[in-house]
């Protein structure tokens, strides 16, 4: 299955439940992603640009926009970015893909 990267910010109303009563939103996460066919790999917060960050695996793209649709209509998150992740086997498979197929690339040109 494909991997994702979701990074997401908590808004104004959750960052101050979660001050009220601090709790592990770890099991809430994985059943969202269990819900959509994937699975919780990790979860981390962090302190920098994103709250959360939360590696997991899903069948295919529309299962994880699906399951940035239902975060965001939560109303617990200010922004969510889902990123796709290759594995290092996938990666090199695309840049060999790429080399194959570089020249029916043309760039803009004067």
């Amino acid at each position: 299955m494909p991997h994702f990267m979701l990074t997401c910010n908590y808004s104004a109303d959750a960052k101050n439940a979660l001050i009220a009563n601090p709790v592990d939103r770890t099991k809430p996460a994985a059943a969202a992603i269990e819900a959509v066919g994937g699975k919780l790999h990790s979860a981390f917060m962090t302190f920098g640009e994103a709250d959360v960050i939360a590696i997991y695996e899903v069948p295919d793209a529309t299962a994880a926009g699906a399951l940035a649709a239902t975060l965001g209509a939560s109303g617990a998150f200010s922004s969510i970015k889902t990123t796709a992740l290759l594995t290092m086997a996938e990666g090199i498979k695309a840049f060999k893909l790429s080399a194959e197929t570089k020249a029916a690339y043309k760039p803009p040109s004067r």
